[in-house]
């Protein structure tokens, strides 16, 4: 299996992507670019389909998941390019797939493709066979409006488009042979419980600033408060963020989270 594909769990695979990007104190760090697939006995799903400029990898790795069988249903989190780029592009490699969102102007971004496309509400489910049941949830969290959470019952795992999301340092630039990296091989496909150090906020916070700008100016507690109600009616074995890797310590990320997000709103306060 390509060395960016992970099978998470049965009918669950993870293929992530990083990009080096630079962080709040200037380090380059490490931002996840996820694309999910769920095989299920019926019919098969991707959730977030990733940027453009991957689409060669991620679309053969979305076919060696696959093993011969269709594409059923493409479902972007929400119409921003990392989450839906390639959605077009993936309708026209998997022929009879459909378009699945929460988002209303779809024809506008693909007119030719709009037979293809199915608006979907919270609460709405896609039954794909075998107990893979996913179901289309409110976004307690996001960066644009028509976001939509989902959650996949079979393996509890919830897909949470920019929330949740955190980076991770790359490969040390220093020059000493026994210099430790902070980002080896392999890496990104690891869990966030596999990790050699824990999670900070501070890997957390930069994802919220940039893309969650308005949480400097929101406090978010409501949301967060709105979230625990979710996870009970919803309860989450992985949580699967688009921006970062997948998370499997659900309760202490719950408070990582939160932590992360007073102290971005609670700086801003400070600085204005």
């Amino acid at each position: 299996m390509s060395a960016t594909i992970r099978n998470v769990a049965p009918g669950f695979f993870w293929i992530a992507g990083c990009t080096e990007l630079h962080g709040i104190d200037g380090e380059p760090i490490h931002v996840q670019g996820s694309v999910f697939v769920i095989l299920g006995e019926r019919e098969t799903m991707v959730v977030d389909v990733g940027l453009p400029p991957r689409y060669d990898r991620i679309a053969d790795d979305i076919e060696e998941i696959l093993a011969g069988r269709p594409l059923n249903w493409i479902m972007p989190t929400h119409a921003e390019v990392p989450h839906a780029g390639n959605a077009a592009l993936l309708l026209e490699r998997f022929p009879g797939s459909r378009l699945v969102a929460g988002v209303y102007d779809y024809h506008l971004y693909f007119p030719e493709h709009i037979e293809a496309a199915r608006v979907v509400r919270p609460g709405d489910e896609i039954d794909l066979g075998g107990g893979f049941g996913v179901t289309a949830l409110e976004a307690f969290i996001y960066d644009v409006p028509g976001t939509l959470w989902v959650y996949e019952k079979r393996n509890k795992i919830m897909f949470v488009a920019d929330a949740f999301s955190y980076a991770h340092s790359p490969n040390s630039s220093d020059d000493d042979e026994d210099a430790d990296p902070t980002h080896k091989p392999g890496q990104c496909l690891l869990f966030s419980t596999e990790y050699p150090e824990p999670v900070t906020v501070n890997q957390a916070k930069f994802i919220t600033r940039a893309s969650m700008y308005y949480t400097r100016f929101k406090d978010v507690q409501p949301a967060l408060d709105k979230l625990v109600a979710t996870f009970e009616n919803y309860p989450p074995d992985y949580i699967a963020p688009a921006h970062g890797n997948l998370i499997a310590n659900v309760d202490t990320f719950v408070d990582l989270i939160r932590e992360t997000h007073r102290q971005v709103y609670g700086e801003f306060l400070v600085s204005s």
